[in-house]
């Protein structure tokens, strides 16, 4: 966390001065994050032998990620009045300047990923373009505003788009930028689907009463029961711990946590 606050810090130096824009990005970028997506992609790649762009990939990814919290936060969407421990961006700002920060940060994701070889450029921008259109996190918000929960397969396809998908694209950045071999991508999409999923029932288990109040149907715990959740919530971390066996990520502390939550659970 600390080294993503220090690489963010530096990124948003090189901004300065560039536009009205860079005092909302700033905004944006720099509330009280916990910088977990950008983490995960440090974490993937530790144990493989980095690559060039590494760095700017974990900025790309929040980059991706803060801009998908303003569209989630406006009145329109979700209608949060708070966040990252202070005002949305459209409360402390106005609507259209969140909606166009939103786009440049997308666009700054976007730049941030031709740091690196031509090929793992393409492969990294292939994947974010995919995770976050029609395929990925904007699907996965339109089923959330306006789907009815069915048998469960409705609230488990809108936590595949729209949580799994900024996931992946973290697990894959630090794939690719950490020097691991293209053609295993698949196996690496795997187990960022199995952490997003139980990192997803957890978040559900933690607010489920506050959902209950707010009367969120989008939520595992109080649409399956808090039982069924739990075991649900195991169930993919043994997988995840799995599929990072198989990736050779034994060192990596996404394995070790994992490993401890399985041990703890027994």
């Amino acid at each position: 966390m600390e080294k993503v606050e220090k690489d963010l810090q530096e990124y948003l130096l090189t901004l300065e001065g560039k536009g009205p824009l860079y005092e909302p990005l700033s905004y944006a970028l720099l509330g009280a994050g916990k910088r977990f997506r950008p983490a995960l992609v440090w974490m993937i790649a530790e144990g493989l032998s980095p690559k060039e762009g590494l760095k700017e990939a974990a900025l790309a990814a929040e980059c991706f990620h803060t801009a998908s919290l303003i569209a989630d936060d406006l009145p329109c969407m979700d209608d949060e009045k708070s966040r990252r421990g202070r005002p949305a961006l459209h409360q402390a700002y106005d609507e259209a300047t969140a909606i166009l920060t939103s786009y440049a940060l997308i666009a700054e994701g976007y730049r941030l990923l031709t740091k690196g070889s031509p090929e793992r450029c393409r492969l990294a921008v292939e994947n974010a373009s995919q995770n976050s259109g029609l395929e990925g996190a904007s699907t996965g918000q339109y089923l959330d505003l306006y789907e009815q929960m069915g048998e469960g397969e409705t609230l488990q396809q809108i936590t595949r788009l729209k949580t799994v998908s900024l996931f992946e694209i973290s697990f894959v950045f630090g794939w690719l930028f950490g020097g691991g071999t293209p053609s295993q991508l698949e196996s690496v999409k795997k187990a960022a689907m199995h952490f997003g999923m139980a990192f997803q029932i957890a978040d559900d288990l933690e607010d489920e009463k506050e959902d209950l109040e707010k009367e969120k149907k989008a939520n595992a715990a109080l649409h399956f029961g808090k039982d069924k959740a739990i075991e649900m919530f195991h169930v993919e971390t043994k997988d995840f711990i799995i599929e990072l066996s198989e990736l050779g990520l034994q060192k990596s502390p996404l394995y070790e946590a994992a490993k401890a939550l399985q041990l703890s659970s027994n």
